[in-house]
């Protein structure tokens, strides 16, 4: 399902709603769009009409209002759906509550494989909060991050779950206003890391010294084959 973009409203929330609450087949939900009052958060019903959805396996949402109050709701349905493995998330206001939500969900979820965030509003806790994730989840394989402001110590605590985490083979942390240190934090964990193959961590803030970091962490990782 695709929503006609750019302008969306409560009037279509509650049509799709109205069609997921009787829809037992639908396997992928993608939704974008763009909204005129940026205080609106589209989707926090939406996520609550998919609580006892079982058929769904692809959820892409990206509202440009979407926000805390939606991630939270869609962490209800992380903690007990059995069938959803691909989520992707984005939205202007999504922040650090939400991705914690998310995460906290997560922890112990064993169907989905690829997470992915977009939220102008994370912070370094945001990075934290997934780094603690990825210590305690056996099943997610691809972490993608995007447009947030996690920075070094965000990064920090995602090389911390990333180094006792034994699953991820691909992840991406882009525009995330990473410095050096916070990139010679993630290389340590690479190069130590025995299943990441794929590590994309384009316009962030490092100078040679991350540059170099990485690449030496490329060269002794046992498992990384893409950067």
């Amino acid at each position: 399902m695709f929503g006609p973009s750019p302008f969306y409203d409560g009037n279509f929330e509650k049509a799709t709603v109205n069609v997921l609450s009787r829809n037992t087949s639908l396997r992928y939900l993608c939704l974008s769009g763009d909204f005129d009052k940026p205080e609106y958060e589209m989707g926090t019903s939406l996520f609550e009409s998919l609580k006892n959805n079982s058929t769904l396996s692809t959820i892409q949402i990206y509202f440009n209002s979407l926000g805390n109050a939606c991630a939270s709701e869609l962490a209800k349905v992380l903690r007990n759906n059995t069938s959803l493995n691909f989520v992707y998330i984005g939205g202007e206001y999504l922040g650090d509550d939400g991705v914690a939500s998310i995460a906290e969900a997560l922890m112990d979820n064993t169907t989905v494989r690829t997470l992915g965030i977009i939220g102008r509003n994370m912070t370094p806790e945001a990075g934290r909060a997934l780094g603690e994730m990825l210590r305690h989840n056996t099943t997610i394989t691809c972490l993608s991050l995007f447009h947030g402001n996690i920075g070094d110590s965000g990064a920090q605590g995602i090389a911390s779950g990333l180094s006792q985490n034994t699953t991820l083979d691909k992840i991406e942390i882009e525009n995330s206003c990473i410095d050096d240190e916070g990139m010679c934090a993630l290389a340590r964990s690479v190069a130590k890391n025995r299943s990441l193959q794929v590590l994309t961590i384009t316009y962030n803030n490092i100078s040679e010294v991350g540059k170099r970091a990485i690449i030496d962490a490329c060269a002794k990782s046992q498992s990384l084959n893409h950067l």
